[in-house]
């Protein structure tokens, strides 16, 4: 199975979402803030899937350029991560709507699923981590 990386600063939200895609088999990781990431970039990497949450509180180590000062926390990771690791498939969780996202995830290798979740949105998940 997956070696799965959650970023997502609500613990409880994170910690449902890891129960879910561990009982189905998957590692799992749970990163609750940005700077968790930036000081373990170099595991990044090795993750399958990285599920992200967009709306995230900005913190010390994650600094946004100047094309991306407008641009939500998660945003400026997903940017961070494409940019470090492109083939990399990542899910994003999200209240955002498709309309108030700022970044491309037409790409191949995004998926997004909005918030709130449900049974429907659990099964959708996990079918997308197979």
């Amino acid at each position: 199975m997956g070696n799965i990386l959650i970023i997502e600063d609500n613990k409880i939200f994170a910690d449902d979402i890891a129960f879910f895609v561990e009982d189905e088999g998957h590692k799992c990781t749970v990163y609750n803030s940005t700077d968790q990431v930036i000081k373990n970039w170099d595991s990044v990497g090795k993750f399958d899937v990285i599920i992200l949450d967009l709306m995230m509180r900005i913190e010390n180590l994650l600094q946004p350029n100047d094309d991306e000062v407008n641009l939500d926390t998660g945003e400026i990771l997903f940017n961070k991560i494409l940019a470090g690791f492109p083939n990399k498939r990542i899910i994003i969780v999200t209240a955002k709507t498709p309309d108030e996202i700022e970044i491309d995830t037409k790409q191949k290798n995004v998926q997004v699923i909005n918030k709130p979740f449900n049974d429907e949105k659990i099964k959708l998940l996990l079918d997308l981590l197979g």
